[in-house]
């Protein structure tokens, strides 16, 4: 699977003259694919003088949690919280950081959170 930006969400915007917002990403991709540079391809809201459409927004210091699936949970697959042999299994959890965004591509630099160390892999 390649990135997809439907299955990128915003789940909690904090308010603030910062702000930050927690966005989950589902995906069977692995995080070593996630982290290299140009994944998340439309992060930029603007290109600094337009709004764009089907742009995320994301800011530095958001945070993405990503799901890894054996198979991305949709309708037509039994509920992912089945332990019915036809659902798709959770393969690993992680979390990013957003560093940067380049505004005139909208791709978005994103460090891997190991909770010991930030290790940039791209």
């Amino acid at each position: 699977m390649s990135y997809n930006g439907d299955y990128l969400v915003a789940k909690n915007d904090r308010n603030g003259p910062l702000g930050q917002v927690d966005w989950v990403y589902d995906t069977t991709d692995t995080h070593t694919t996630i982290g290299l540079t140009g994944y998340i391809s439309d992060a930029a809201y603007t290109d600094g003088t337009t709004a764009k459409q089907g742009k995320k927004g994301l800011r530095k210091g958001d945070r993405i949690y990503v799901r890894q699936w054996s198979a991305l949970p949709t309708d037509a697959l039994v509920d992912p919280y089945s332990a019915a042999a036809t659902a798709p299994t959770l393969i690993a959890v992680s979390e990013f950081i957003v560093m940067g965004i380049v505004q005139a591509t909208g791709v978005a630099d994103l460090v891997l959170v190991d909770y010991d160390n930030l290790v940039n892999i791209d």
